[in-house]
């Protein structure tokens, strides 16, 4: 069981940290922040992955989530957030707010590091 954001840092960072490869995974929490489902949605190459919103979307519907959190890794140990990492979470970041999910945070995972989204000022939620 994880008891806050460093057991849960440190659990992705074992999990995800050491892949050569990039991964997209979503947590999905119910309305006290548990874990409902934990989910490795999308697999990529050693600098990339494709994340698709309405995989995202709909996995949060059928899992009745109230919150969600993006986790992905990069396999370089560069831990600052491209473009297009960004241009993602804020889209769907709008999109949850449309059917009552929360996106609480999105971090970037490395072996032992990690960028937070929302401790940089990138995810607001209320």
């Amino acid at each position: 069981m994880l008891k806050g954001k460093a057991d849960l840092i440190s659990y992705l960072n074992l999990q995800m940290g050491y892949l050569k490869h990039e991964e997209f995974k979503v947590l999905f929490l119910d309305s006290n922040n548990k874990i409902v489902s934990d989910e490795t949605l999308f697999c990529g190459t050693i600098d990339r992955s494709v994340v698709y919103p309405r995989l995202i979307i709909e996995k949060a519907i059928l899992s009745s989530a109230k919150g969600a959190i993006f986790v992905h890794n990069h396999p370089s140990g560069n831990l600052t957030p491209s473009k297009k990492d960004i241009e993602l979470t804020l889209e769907m970041q709008e999109i949850f707010d449309k059917i009552d999910v929360k996106l609480l945070d999105h971090f970037i995972i490395s072996e032992t590091e990690y960028f937070s989204f929302y401790e940089n000022g990138l995810v607001e939620y209320y």
